[in-house]
């Protein structure tokens, strides 16, 4: 759903719970639930590929782009987010 609180939360902590996955996946103290972490990603990067969240992540606080990388021009938040994860 396209609420603002939906995209208030997804602005603020999206690209959180993208970095914390990836070190989690990479961990083999958590390879037990690997399944379980990748679905959990998979969703996220459905979410941000989704015409329903409307804020710009790349936009976000918490992106942590250097000033360069801040200037490419996203055209969408899937671009951005493949951006994103290849320099995780």
């Amino acid at each position: 759903a396209n609420s603002p609180k939906c995209n208030s939360f997804f602005e603020r902590y999206h690209l959180k719970l993208v970095q914390e996955l990836f070190a989690v996946l990479t961990d083999t103290f958590h390879k037990p639930n690997f399944k379980l972490h990748a679905m959990t990603l998979q969703r996220l990067i459905m979410i941000a590929e989704s015409p329903h969240l409307t804020v710009q992540l790349w936009s976000s606080a918490s992106s942590p782009l250097n000033a360069q990388q801040q200037k490419h021009r996203f055209s969408s938040n899937s671009e951005f987010l493949h951006h994103y994860m290849i320099l995780l």
